[in-house]
C-alpha cells in the first residue's frame, strides 16, 4: 500500500494537514528523533512510503534564538538527515520553507531571487533548502501563514507587506503541489497586501500599528511573495 509521511505532525500546520489526511504517517519526536540519521533511516527504510513531507523546525524568530545549537541541528541537520535517506530510497521530498529566507527590504519577492536572511531562524531555513536541493524528485514551498483561532498578537502592522495566508488555504495548495510532478522552488501564498488586511477579515477585532511606532522599529517593511507560479500552474 502507499504510504505517505509527515515529519511535524504537532506544529500547527501539521495539525491542519492531518486532519484532513489520516491516512498519513505522521511519527512523533520520539518514534523518530531527525536529527539522529540513523533514526530517520532506519524508519524511512522500514516504511519506504511514496512522498515525505517535511514540517519539523524550530520556528520563529524568538525560539530559533533561545538555543541557536538545538534550532541548527532540527532546521538544517535534521532537514539534511531527511534529505539523504529521501535521496537514497527515491522517495519524494515535499519541504515546507519559510518567507524569513529573504531580508524583506522589499518586495514581492520571486523565486529566482538570491535569498539573504535578516536572523538566524532565516539562515538555518535555508540552511534546510540547500540540503532539499539535493534530492532531484524535491519541492520547496516558500511561505507564510496564520492560524485564525490562534493568532496570538491584538494589533498588527499597517504598513508591512506580506503574502500570508490562512492554515487552511494552505493545506489545499501543499495538496496540490505534492500529488503534482512539480519539481524545484514555489512560492505560496496570498496575493501581496498590508498585513493587516489580509488579516482582518479573519480576525474582525485586529488593531493596526504602524512598524515605527512598535517595539519592534526595524521589523522587515516587505516579506510579500511573488505568487505567479504557482497562479499559473495551480489555480484557473
Amino acid at each position: 500500500m502507499t504510504q505517505y509521511v509527515f515529519f511535524g505532525g504537532t506544529g500547527r500546520l501539521g495539525r491542519a494537514f492531518l486532519g484532513a489526511h489520516q491516512q498519513w504517517l505522521a511519527p512523533s519526536r520520539n518514534e523518530v528523533n531527525i536529527t539522529q540519521w540513523r533514526e530517520v533511516d532506519r524508519y524511512l527504510d522500514a516504511v519506504r512510503p511514496t512522498c515525505v513531507m517535511h514540517a519539523a523546525a524550530v520556528v520563529g524568530k524568538q525560539e530559533a534564538e533561545r538555543d541557536t545549537v538545538q534550532t541548527y541541528k532540527v532546521n538544517v541537520e535534521g532537514t539534511n538527515n531527511i534529505a539523504q535517506a529521501c535521496l537514497r530510497y527515491g522517495i519524494r521530498l515535499v519541504y515546507i520553507s519559510s518567507v524569513s529566507v529573504f531580508d524583506g527590504s522589499h518586495g514581492p519577492y520571486r523565486e529566482t531571487d538570491t535569498p539573504i536572511p535578516a536572523y538566524f531562524y532565516g539562515w538555518t531555513k535555508l540552511g534546510g533548502e540547500i540540503a532539499v536541493r539535493m534530492v532531484g524528485n524535491s519541492v520547496i514551498i516558500r511561505t507564510d501563514f496564520f492560524t485564525p483561532g490562534e493568532f496570538k498578537y491584538s494589533t498588527v502592522f499597517i504598513d508591512h507587506y506580506s503574502s500570508k495566508m490562512s492554515v487552511s488555504e494552505l493545506v489545499e495548495a501543499i495538496d496540490t503541489i505534492a500529488a503534482s510532478r512539480l519539481r524545484g522552488i514555489i512560492h505560496v501564498g496570498r496575493p501581496r497586501d498590508t498585513l493587516y488586511r489580509l488579516l482582518e477579515p479573519y480576525i474582525p477585532d485586529i488593531q493596526g500599528i504602524r512598524i515605527q511606532d512598535s517595539a519592534m522599529p526595524d521589523f522587515p517593511r516587505d516579506l510579500s511573495l511573488d505568487i505567479s507560479l504557482y497562479q499559473r500552474l495551480f489555480t484557473r
